[in-house]
């Protein structure tokens, strides 16, 4: 397997060296043989998405830098966001701002073994401003022919929801499942309730948006028709309906965080 590791620095300041740097990214990719996996990582100095990447989401000037765009239509995958589809950490931190700008992406094969990816911190050691991103990946899938019996050991697999199977009946089970999990929270009763305090009404409402994220995943994991996929040789390339299937519930849970955002 051949593997190249791309490293990354585009100034937040200087327009003309970021559209360079970014052009000469894509043309190592683009001009890479056909079964090499890439590694892009490095501080981008911008973000990807403004209200999970962001403690202060920008109002009307924010701007996706082209090269993320760019990426992800080549089946690149942002490794901490594929980890925690709706988590907020930050890997920049100053007095009035909080950015995740620093990531790793890799391509797609290198996605399907991916184990771990953290935001540590390590000011201690660097005496840095950023924060350190780490990615742990497992390539053995790549590098030899496993037989589906040595990746389930191995606990290489993922849950596809098979949206498009679902009958009525189970989207109406998928609901009241929902509608039960809510009642059982009080959850109507947590939203009509008077707080006496800011910090008491914050701490209500994410408490609430918990509940009805941890619901909706319970509930579609219940009804939902689903299957366990496993990294053999065959599943690795997942198709465009596929992915769309799989990101639905993660959708869902970017509203509420998205809802949470402006609440705080």
């Amino acid at each position: 397997m051949e593997l190249i590791v791309i490293r990354v620095y585009i100034p937040p300041n200087d327009k003309a060296i970021g559209r360079s740097i970014q052009q000469k990214v894509v043309e190592i990719i683009s001009k890479r043989k056909k079964h090499t996996q890439v590694v892009v990582m490095g501080d981008f100095n911008h973000t990807v998405d403004n209200i999970l990447d962001r403690r202060n989401p920008q109002a009307t000037s924010f701007k996706r830098l082209p090269i993320f765009s760019w990426i992800k239509k080549q089946d690149f995958f942002d490794t901490y966001r594929e980890m925690h589809p709706t988590r907020q950490e930050y890997t920049w931190t100053s007095k009035e701002a909080a950015t995740r700008i620093d990531y790793i992406w890799v391509s797609e094969g290198l996605a399907s073994g991916l184990q771990k990816a953290e935001i540590e911190d390590v000011e201690e050691i660097t005496e840095s401003d950023h924060k350190i991103v780490t990615a742990e990946i497992w390539i053995k899938h790549m590098t030899a022919k496993s037989s589906k019996a040595e990746v389930k050991k191995k606990g290489q697999s993922r849950t596809l929801f098979l949206y498009d199977q679902a009958k009525t009946e189970d989207w109406e089970n998928y609901a009241h499942e929902l509608q039960k999990r809510f009642e059982v929270k009080e959850t109507l009763k947590q939203i009509q309730k008077e707080e006496q305090s800011k910090e008491e009404r914050l701490y209500r409402m994410n408490n609430i948006w918990d509940v009805i994220e941890e619901a909706i995943l319970t509930a579609a994991n219940k009804h939902i028709p689903k299957k366990k996929i496993y990294n053999t040789v065959n599943n690795r390339r997942r198709s465009q309906k596929e992915r769309q299937q799989e990101n639905s519930i993660v959708k869902l849970q970017r509203i509420i965080k998205q809802a949470k955002a402006r609440k705080g």
